[in-house]
């Protein structure tokens, strides 16, 4: 019975009993399966593979031209489980499912006093994402601001994602600071991505 499917087996479901004892898994290690009991009368068909993450993060200031879309660069990895990064910008799977993306950038203007604001948003494959945007005031210098949030996004083998970022002033920046003795490093930009489904 091992290496099959409870789908490709030929047993009658009226031949299992209570408590029966049924061998279902595939080989975990050579020559060694796992058999599992039945509550019930209920069987389970379960794959167990290596769900896909990966986290990145970028430890430069990262700067951009007014109203001209840029990718967030994540230059740094920290965890990758069946995900890559390609050209330090987009977050590639080898795994087709739905999957939650999250960041947070540490956003800085250096100067300028009058409102302005940054457009955060993804990017599948190159295109925009509908409704993926959220748009922030930075009022004056010298402030931080934090984007952080998170898009459900179904992904298929090979797509990649991207966060792009777009502002109104070029004095807005997603800013790095270096480790002191009262706290770690403060990276521009940190982004997780992980299988949900």
């Amino acid at each position: 019975m091992a290496n099959k499917k409870i789908s490709d087996l030929t047993i009658k479901t009226s031949e299992i009993q209570d408590r029966d004892i049924f061998e279902v898994a595939e080989s975990i290690s050579p020559g060694v399966f796992e058999s599992k009991s039945i509550s019930g009368k209920i069987l389970r068909e379960s794959i167990v593979t290596s769900l896909p993450a990966g986290a990145f993060h970028d430890d430069n200031t990262q700067t951009t031209t007014a109203n001209t879309p840029t990718a967030m660069l994540l230059r740094a990895t920290d965890i990758v489980e069946n995900v890559s990064i390609v050209s330090n910008t987009q977050i590639t799977v080898t795994q087709a499912g739905v999957y939650n993306v999250q960041f947070s950038a540490q956003i800085y203007r250096t100067s300028g006093g009058t409102s302005q604001h940054i457009d955060i948003w993804l990017r599948k494959n190159g295109a925009d994402v509908p409704s993926s945007n959220t748009r922030l005031n930075v009022n004056a210098n010298a402030i931080y601001n934090v984007g952080a949030w998170n898009w459900f996004v179904e992904l298929g083998i090979g797509d990649h994602i991207e966060i792009y970022w777009n502002v109104s002033a070029s004095t807005i920046q997603l800013q790095y600071e270096a480790p002191t003795t009262y706290h770690p490093a403060t990276p521009s930009v940190i982004a997780t991505i992980n299988r949900i489904h």
